[in-house]
Formats: C-alpha cells, structure tokens, sequence
C-alpha cells in the first residue's frame, strides 16, 4: 500500500475585530482539515504581540481594526 505522508496543518492566524466573522472563517477553514487557525485577535497591537508567539504561516488580517489599518 503507497500512504502519502501527512503535511502538517498550514497555521493561521486571524485578525479581525468582528467575531462572529471570526467564528465563521475558523469553522470553514479547519474543515478541510488541512488548516489549523491557531488563534484569533481583534486588534493590530494583539496581532504585532502575538505573530511572534505563535508563529504562523499564514495571517488573514481585517484592513480596517480599531486601532489602526492592515
């Protein structure tokens, strides 16, 4: 039998100040299973403090946040 190996999940991270976006967009990217949304944040200062912790690969950010643009 040829298995493919697994890839790991492309983590994401997700800056959005609206959280039932937030919520929606989580629940429609793990479902591929392929996707890992790591964690969420509303503000850019949340973003900038936690892109180094827990580093992503990918970051969906809102262009218009409460203290400042994407």
């Amino acid at each position: 039998m040829n298995e493919t190996p697994s890839k790991p999940p492309v983590r994401v991270l997700i800056v959005d100040d609206h959280r039932v976006l937030t919520e929606l967009l989580t629940a429609a990217l793990s479902a591929s299973g392929e996707v890992a949304v790591i964690e969420s944040v509303g503000t850019a200062a949340e973003a900038i403090d936690r892109v180094g912790a827990v580093q992503p690969h990918v970051v969906i950010l809102d262009y218009d946040l409460p203290d400042g643009d994407g």
